[in-house]
């Protein structure tokens, strides 16, 4: 943000998260690292279900209210073959349940307020619904997964960032959070379950940009 903008031209060096970050720093001084990440984070094989889709949705810690709402009633549109963890984080645990209960999910649905192992979750997924922290896209592209992105709206572009920067590779698509209705996540999902090779051209890129360790 701010103190990265006015210290940018007095620095010898600088290590940055994403490639964007190169032009704000001088000629050769930059060197992509990557997020640092917890460990454990490693690429996983990736084959997705075959007559379905196993989702994981992450909105954080916290959970994220408008997902908890939105991707629930999105899932129930594509049919019996869809499976989901989902975190929704402690304060929404109940609604989350409830939401699920009422569209008839059953054990196709496990809600979790929290996911201790996070690698293990995203290793077992088809595809990753979530926010778009710096952190986050980190992990789900060392472990090689495709995701479906609603970056938060309310926290400057930065979110915004991250998500273009892996769609542009083709590891990921992006919403923006008012066009991320149940039925246009729907739309979106129903269109990858179509094309099984698309979402292993987007793990695969995924993985490329993973930075383990």
């Amino acid at each position: 943000g701010l103190a990265n903008s006015l210290i940018a031209p007095f620095v010898q060096r600088a290590y940055i998260a994403f490639p964007e970050s190169q032009r704000y720093f001088g000629k050769g001084i930059t060197v992509q690292t990557g997020v640092p990440i917890r460990s454990g984070f490693y690429a996983a094989p990736y084959a997705p279900t075959r007559d379905g889709l196993k989702v994981l949705v992450i909105g954080g810690s916290q959970g994220a209210k408008s997902l908890n709402e939105a991707v629930p009633r999105a899932l129930a549109e594509l049919g019996q073959g869809i499976t989901v963890v989902h975190q929704c984080g402690r304060a929404h645990e109940e609604a989350a349940r409830s939401l699920y209960g009422e569209l008839g999910f059953g054990e196709r649905a496990r809600i979790q307020p929290f996911i201790e192992d996070m690698p293990a979750a995203l290793a077992a997924a088809d595809i990753v619904i979530g926010r778009a922290g710096a952190s986050a896209v980190a992990e789900i592209c060392a472990v090689g997964r495709p995701s479906l992105l609603v970056p938060y709206p309310f926290a400057g572009d930065h979110q915004k960032m991250n998500a273009d920067s892996i769609a542009k590779e083709g590891a990921a698509i992006w919403l923006p959070s008012a066009d991320a209705t149940p039925e246009r996540i729907a739309q979106e999902l129903r269109t990858l379950m179509n094309e099984p090779a698309r979402l292993i051209a987007m793990a695969d890129r995924a993985r490329s940009l993973g930075r383990p360790q």
